[in-house]
């Protein structure tokens, strides 16, 4: 009967360390929207290699087009979608962030 119990606490132990093993081998990629595609600050060859924004250039840039509680959603590119405060609205908003534009305002309500 000895024999048999260590044979149980050898397969359990055996079993364990291949879980362990396979739990470590999937894991995921992280999500697009925990990383920026322009924080790096690189240049994009088709506009002139003008400067694409960062996060805090984004933030700073809506600041400036007077825009208050900025959000950044997810970036996309050299596209970034932003929700922020204009008065008492909330927008959605999208930026090329290479060429420092807003491509389009989606007004979502009242604060």
């Amino acid at each position: 009967m000895v024999g048999a119990t260590n044979i149980w606490k050898v397969g359990a132990v055996v079993l364990g360390a291949a879980l362990l093993v396979a739990a470590n081998s999937f894991v995921p990629p992280p999500a697009y929207a925990q990383r920026s595609l322009t924080d790096s600050n690189t240049h994009d060859d088709s506009n002139n290699n003008e400067t694409c924004m960062t996060s805090r250039m984004m933030r700073d840039f809506l600041a400036g087009q007077g825009y208050t509680d900025v959000t950044l959603n997810s970036p996309v590119g050299r596209y970034w979608q932003a929700r922020a405060v204009e008065g008492d609205r909330v927008t959605l908003i999208k930026v090329d962030t290479c060429s420092h534009k807003i491509v389009s305002r989606t007004q979502m309500g009242s604060v």
